[in-house]
């Protein structure tokens, strides 16, 4: 089987922070203002969480070329300290919450 050019920029793409400090650079930033808006309305102290969540949704969207389906995702195990952001919603209701924003609909 020959090696396709995709395959190749795949394996060595940086990841979701230094594509995103890229695109920042261009001058595009409208992914940073509803990554801002979802943090606020977690709460700071989730904010790692929220990196975590959205470094981990990147990496499996490139290693499948877009094939995964991170947003199906369940969380059969939960964490045994709840971080304070889940403390008014459910996980699912947190990571979801830009399909249920008006700039989604």
């Amino acid at each position: 089987m020959e090696d396709h050019p995709l395959l190749d920029i795949v394996t060595k793409w940086p990841g979701r922070r230094p594509t995103q400090a890229a695109f920042e650079a261009l001058g595009f930033s409208l992914h940073r203002a509803r990554q801002d808006e979802l943090i606020q309305f977690c709460g700071t102290e989730c904010s790692d969480l929220l990196y975590r969540y959205w470094d981990e949704v990147a990496l499996e969207t490139m290693q499948s070329l877009g094939q995964g389906n991170p947003d199906g995702r369940t969380f059969v195990i939960m964490p045994k300290i709840v971080p304070p952001c889940w403390t008014n919603s459910s996980p699912p209701e947190i990571l979801s919450s830009r399909h249920s924003s008006p700039r989604h609909s």
